[in-house]
C-alpha cells in the first residue's frame, strides 16, 4: 500500500501546560483534498500548526515518509509545505506584488513566477488593483486573497489552508474554490483545509475528518462524512 504524502499518527499538541490535540490520526494522500472540520476551539488551527513545527508536538507527523516531528518551520517548510493561516497573514510592510514574489522565494523560474502573478491577479481582480499598495492598508478579505495567492506561488507539495473563505464574498468563495480545484487537477496539488463552510468545502474534498476537543471523531469520504446525521445537524443544518 502506497504511504500517503502527510501523515499524522498519534499527535499530541499543547501550549504550556494545556493540551489541545489528544492522539490525532490524520492522513492526506498524493494529490488528495481533504477538509477538517470542527467547531471553534476544536483544535483545527493547531493540527496544522502542529504539522509546521510551529506548537510543541508529541507523536509522528511525516510527509513523503520524513519525519517532521521536532524540526524547525523553515526546514519543514523546505519540503514543500505552505501554510496560509487564518486571518491576516500578509507582511504589512510589502506591497501586494512583493508579497507574491516572496511566496516564490524557493523558486527560481521567473517566467513562471510572473505567469502565476498574473494568474492570482485574473483570479482576484482586487489585488491587480492594489498592486502597488502595501499590504498593511488593505481590508481585512483583501488580505485574505493575498494571503492565499501568496501561499500558492511556491507551488507546493502540500498546502494547508486555514478558513480560506474567512472575510471573502460568497462569489468570490465559488471563485477561489474553483480555482483550487483546478490547481489540484492540473498541478496534483495535495490540501488539508480548514473551513467552517462544511457544505462548500465537502462538495470539494475527497474525504474529511471532524475533530471535537482534540480528538477525531468521525472520518471518512466526503459522502460519508456529508450523509452522518450527527455531522449534518451539527454542521450542515438539516
Amino acid at each position: 500500500m502506497t504511504e500517503p504524502l502527510l501523515q499524522l499518527s498519534g499527535v499530541h499538541a499543547s501550549y504550556g501546560q494545556v493540551e489541545v490535540l489528544r492522539g490525532v490520526d490524520l492522513s492526506v494522500g498524493e494529490g488528495e483534498v481533504v477538509v477538517l472540520l470542527g467547531a471553534n476551539g476544536a483544535g483545527k488551527t493547531t493540527t496544522l500548526r502542529s504539522i509546521c513545527g510551529m506548537v510543541g508536538t508529541r507523536g509522528s507527523v511525516r510527509l513523503g515518509g520524513t519525519e517532521l516531528t521536532g524540526k524547525p518551520t523553515e526546514w519543514i517548510v523546505r519540503q514543500g509545505i505552505s501554510h496560509v493561516p487564518q486571518g491576516r497573514g500578509v507582511f504589512g510592510v510589502l506591497s501586494v506584488e512583493e508579497n507574491l514574489r516572496v511566496g516564490a522565494w524557493n523558486r527560481k523560474d521567473t517566467k513562471g513566477i510572473d505567469a502565476d502573478i498574473d494568474r492570482w491577479y485574473d483570479v482576484f481582480p482586487r489585488l491587480a488593483e492594489r498592486r502597488t499598495q502595501l499590504a498593511g492598508g488593505m481590508s481585512g478579505g483583501e488580505q485574505q486573497m493575498l494571503a492565499i495567492a501568496r501561499g500558492l506561488m511556491a507551488r507546493p507539495r502540500l498546502l494547508l489552508l486555514d478558513e480560506p473563505s474567512l472575510g471573502l464574498a460568497q462569489i468570490i468563495t465559488r471563485g477561489l474554490f474553483a480555482q483550487l480545484e483546478a490547481i489540484n487537477r492540473e498541478q496534483s496539488t495535495s490540501m488539508l483545509i480548514v473551513e467552517q463552510n462544511a457544505e462548500l468545502a465537502l462538495s470539494f474534498a475527497a474525504r474529511g475528518y471532524v475533530l471535537e476537543s482534540g480528538s477525531i471523531v468521525l472520518s471518512g469520504s466526503a459522502d460519508e462524512v456529508r450523509g452522518n446525521e450527527d455531522m449534518r445537524r451539527a454542521y450542515l443544518g438539516y
